[in-house]
């Protein structure tokens, strides 16, 4: 994967990618979904141009986010 995140302070890290496909999503939704069992991946439809609106992080229990996401975006960042 070829991002990573950074925090106000400078501290870098991988992405908690688990995290950004399944925030705002309820467990009743995809049943036990377990982090440790989850399959990700990373798609690129190709269909405008290579930009964020085309890159998706899905989970096997079909939750994801496009990369583009605002709300999930902001919701990314935590303390």
């Amino acid at each position: 994967m070829r991002f990573i995140q950074v925090c106000k302070n400078g501290h870098i890290s991988d992405v908690d990618w688990y995290y950004w496909a399944h925030i705002g999503v309820q467990k009743a939704e995809t049943g036990q979904c377990d982090r440790n069992k989850a399959r990700l991946s990373f798609i690129i439809s190709g269909e405008v141009g290579g930009d964020f609106s085309g890159m998706h992080i899905v989970c096997d229990c079909s939750k994801g986010k496009k990369l583009n996401a605002q709300n999930s975006l902001e919701n990314l960042i935590r303390s």
